[in-house]
Formats: structure tokens, C-alpha cells, sequence
């Protein structure tokens, strides 16, 4: 991983990912999965239920004042907001609400298995 990543991690970042369906990670992203080996004790990744499967946008927050949104997760366009507290309120609230009735996943062991 990039050594920008590691310095967030050094810094006391931490990252936090709800995904709908873990598979494409698991098959295409060892790098990620590395990652998370590694800083396992900052990353978590959690699976929404089926019920909230529904959801079709996507959106990144980063230190609770940048929010990137797609609208749509099959369509590239989406928003952009910096600096903006306000904007990152509802999506900040949404993810609270995903993360509380997801599940773990991604859970990997010192055999990579």
C-alpha cells in the first residue's frame, strides 16, 4: 500500500468500511487485504444485511468536514463537498445507522485464510 496510507494509519487514522457484499475484495484486492492484516487493529469492515441491500449510493467521509457521494453506485456522478461540517451531517448519520446493523467481515488469520 502506499506509504500516504501507512502515515494516516501512523497519524491515528482509522478506516471503516460498510460494503454490501465483501466477494470482489476478497477476489481482486490483496493489497487491501494485506492492508488490513497489517493495520487490522485500525481497519474495520462490516457487511450491511440483506434488508439494507437495497441501497444504491456510496459515499466516503474524512475527518468529519469532506463528504464524496455518488448518487448511484452503477453511474460515476455524484458530489464533492470540502470543508463543509454541515454537508458530512446526514451521511455521517446514515453510515451510523449501517454500521450499528451490519455484521463483521473481511476477517482474515495469520494463514491468510
Amino acid at each position: 500500500m502506499s506509504r500516504r496510507c501507512c502515515a494516516a494509519f501512523a497519524a491515528g487514522g482509522r478506516l471503516r468500511l460498510a460494503l454490501h457484499d465483501s466477494r470482489h475484495i476478497e477476489r481482486h484486492a490483496p493489497r487491501f487485504l494485506r492492508l488490513q492484516r497489517d493495520y487490522g487493529h485500525l481497519i474495520e469492515c462490516r457487511q450491511t444485511p440483506r434488508t439494507l441491500r437495497h441501497l444504491t449510493d456510496s459515499f466516503t467521509i474524512a475527518d468529519d468536514l469532506h463528504v464524496l457521494r455518488r448518487f448511484h453506485s452503477d453511474h460515476m456522478r455524484g458530489e464533492a463537498a470540502f470543508a463543509m461540517p454541515s454537508a458530512v451531517e446526514l451521511p455521517a448519520h446514515r453510515f451510523g445507522l449501517l454500521w450499528e446493523e451490519a455484521h463483521p467481515a473481511l476477517k482474515t488469520t495469520l494463514t491468510g485464510l
